[in-house]
């Protein structure tokens, strides 16, 4: 992996190649291809893709930087190959596309991932080539692929499968707290986190390894977005790291609801956590983490969006602290077009009202189980950097949700497949019930997959909160 001097170095050596970028970009395929000259390809990749040598196989590069065994694969059997090749994958990942400034496509791909392209920019050049192309730059330029705004997801979860195991295979990332000695770093099994994530076949979108104190950050699809017509982004709670247990749960969580027989195949999740998050009570009190990852979330969103069918309904989860980001994201632009707030911790520092939000029509949901410690919390007033907004439960214009009981079956699992034992039958309420509503089948659980997918909610007993004015009820 690349140092952050080495990285600083390849972005100042990238501003003067730019220049000749946009010149090898805008006369190359001249060179192979001729072009009406009324109609010049422009220093944007994007322009003018197809029939230039961007939309064939680079194979010259793939005989050049893969050994023949794996070249010879198709470009999605090439990625597993690599991702179980310690080695091609180290390779692979610190491979700048930058230091081929004679190869067109390599060229191409450095410009792309520049921090200055737009994410449509980069939309515009991956649909003027076929996907075989985009999975071949996924597995050549893994680093540059696996987290560029506006690539094909599938290229980008082959990339990421590559960074993983490079992740695995480089260094020990620092913990929590930074100020650990060497040798407790040294026991660390964060390298055995990022390998299992491969292991148990993860598709992440995103992944950044040095985010939360290099215990990772990350994005993953659960379902298939070809298939569905309802996809929901469920954005976790504290302690979401790639390091942590909440990596496997909120996968698992989403999993359970993507494979509901009521979902009909119909459905996608997609697990966000694409930002540092807090770690404790004392961080999850702030609302700076939240405020640094609702606008995040929102261009996510947006960029989502673009690569769905215009029928397709989004729905917007925040669980715990993922409540906050999400009402945070509401006054960002967040392309949504339902929003569940599950045991929320509030509706984003600062919120008090619907009329603060960008839509402040859009259908809003909110359950919190009976005596969740979360309820002390939610609504408790926001102070310089501190609190998280209005109370979700009072906010007008949501509906309110039952959290129900668990299945009435000892042998019933939870959230992580152990049996629910004696809690079968109970109702789902107290310190557990924070994590308790989504264990599958329960009440909580059931109307959760209502509105992911659009089905019949249980409402929670008693009064609601008002309807906003000028908002059908």
């Amino acid at each position: 992996m690349s140092t952050w001097r080495e990285r600083l170095e390849a972005n100042l050596r990238l501003t003067v190649l730019l220049v000749l970028a946009a010149v090898s970009v805008a006369t190359i395929p001249g060179l192979v291809y001729p072009i009406d000259s009324a109609s010049p390809v422009g220093a944007d990749p994007a322009d003018d893709v197809a029939g230039s040598p961007f939309d064939t196989v680079p194979r010259d590069l793939i005989d050049m930087l893969l050994p023949s065994t794996v070249g010879a694969l198709e470009p999605v059997e090439a990625s597993y190959a690599v991702a179980a090749d310690p080695e091609l994958s180290v390779a692979a990942v610190e491979r700048d596309p930058a230091s081929l400034p004679d190869d067109p496509f390599a060229t191409a791909i450095s410009l792309l991932s520049h921090a200055d392209t737009e994410a449509s920019s980069v939309r515009r050049f991956f649909s003027a080539i076929s996907a075989e192309v985009a999975d071949w730059a996924a597995v050549l330029f893994p680093d540059s692929i696996g987290n560029l705004d506006g690539a094909p997801y599938s290229s980008r979860i082959a990339a990421n499968r590559i960074r993983v195991t490079a992740e695995s295979n480089v260094s020990t990332r620092l913990p929590v707290p930074v100020w650990a000695p060497p040798s407790e770093l040294a026991a660390l099994p964060y390298r055995d986190f990022f390998t299992a994530a491969n292991a148990r076949g993860h598709d992440l979108i995103y992944f950044d390894p040095g985010a939360n104190n290099g215990q990772g950050s990350w994005v993953e699809l659960i379902g298939d977005l070809d298939t569905a017509d309802r996809v929901g982004i469920m954005v976790p709670g504290g302690s979401a790291s790639v390091v942590s247990d909440n990596f496997v749960r909120y996968a698992l969580r989403a999993k359970s609801f993507v494979d509901a027989p009521e979902a009909g195949e119909k459905l996608a999740v997609i697990v966000w956590a694409g930002a540092e998050f807090p770690s404790g009570w004392a961080q999850e009190g702030m609302a700076t983490y939240a405020q640094r990852a609702a606008p995040r979330l929102a261009a996510f969103s947006e960029d989502l969006r673009t690569r769905l069918a215009p029928s397709t309904t989004v729905v917007a989860v925040g669980h715990s602290y993922g409540g906050p980001v999400v009402g945070l994201a509401e006054t960002e632009g967040l392309s949504a077009d339902v929003v569940l707030h599950l045991a929320s911790a509030g509706s984003g520092h600062g919120v008090s009202g619907p009329e603060q939000l960008d839509d402040p029509c859009r259908p809003r949901y909110s359950m919190t189980a009976p005596a969740d410690l979360i309820g002390y919390v939610q609504g408790s007033g926001d102070a310089l950097g501190i609190g998280h907004g209005l109370d979700p439960d009072l906010m007008p214009g949501t509906i309110l949700l039952d959290s129900g009981f668990h299945l009435d079956d000892p042998n019933a699992v939870d959230d992580i497949g152990r049996p629910l034992g004696p809690l079968a039958g109970t109702e789902i309420r107290g310190i557990h019930a924070h994590s308790e509503i989504f264990n599958p089948g329960s009440g909580g659980w059931r109307n959760v997959l209502a509105v992911l997918t659009g089905g019949s909610v249980v409402l929670e007993a008693g009064a609601q909160p008002p309807v906003v004015p000028g908002c059908a009820p």
